[in-house]
């Protein structure tokens, strides 16, 4: 293999030169490591955090790898889902209305668990809100299941939909179903070389309370828009001027 070839195969700058260029990553001075600089998910999100966990190197292994690399470079048929990726299992919860959303909150507090909670923007996903539970393996996981339904039968009410669920939905559905995932010799050589590349001591960010009172606001406010009956609950009146009517109020 000539020498341009030989680059070319670990080149890993070329495929997130863009996320360079807009600062979401950059080159660490000390060691040569790729790092992320974009911390906006801290505040400029729909999702109240508790206890973040980085066990996952989700940014990296899914926002950065999956997203801006497999799916952006790789030709279809070479796509994959990051082995560390395979091993998460996630316990999803599906609230019906504001009021279940801030009561999931609750039982993600006393639950101590590393999760999160709010509201569904992804066009892929059914519902308006949902809650995440994060798990590392299959009995794991299971056991989280367990420990939900009953706290949110207990809390919430038994006709909430609880699932156990493998990895991020964009990879079943951009890859295909989860049980049918392997993990190839190519994928464990290009892991290595990303492993060798990124920075994986990613600290645990932390959302303050004045960013998690930012977020509440936000699910108030997208529950005024989608019309959901239990924002009432939250809010003093209208949060913007009624409309000035000209029709004939029908009578009973």
């Amino acid at each position: 293999m000539a020498l341009y070839e030989e680059l070319k195969g670990r080149n890993i700058i070329d495929a997130i030169k863009p996320l360079l260029q807009n600062g979401v990553l950059d080159v660490r001075h000390s060691d040569g490591k790729i790092i992320p600089l974009d911390l906006k998910h801290t505040w400029q999100t729909p999702w109240l955090h508790h206890r973040s966990s980085y066990r996952h190197n989700c940014f990296i292994w899914k926002d950065i790898i999956f997203e801006n690399v497999v799916k952006q470079v790789l030709p279809q048929n070479l796509w994959f889902v990051p082995s560390s990726c395979m091993d998460c299992y996630k316990v999803v919860v599906r609230p019906k209305n504001l009021r279940q959303l801030f009561q999931l909150a609750e039982v993600q507090y006393a639950l101590d668990h590393a999760s999160k909670c709010g509201v569904e923007t992804r066009k892929t996903v059914f519902g308006m809100y949902g809650g995440y539970f994060y798990n590392r393996g299959l009995d794991e996981g299971k056991e989280c299941y367990e420990k939900v339904r009953k706290a949110v039968d207990g809390h919430i009410g038994k006709d909430i939909k609880v699932l156990l669920k493998r990895s991020c939905t964009e990879m079943e559905h951009g890859i295909g179903p989860s049980d049918k995932w392997q993990i190839t010799p190519a994928q464990e050589q290009f892991e290595c070389l990303i492993e060798s590349k990124f920075a994986m001591d990613i600290p645990v960010l932390a959302q303050q309370p004045h960013l998690k009172e930012h977020v509440k606001m936000l699910w108030i406010e997208e529950a005024y828009k989608l019309g959901d009956e239990t924002v009432w609950e939250y809010i003093d009146g209208p949060l913007y001027p009624e409309y000035v009517t000209y029709h004939d109020e029908e009578t009973p």
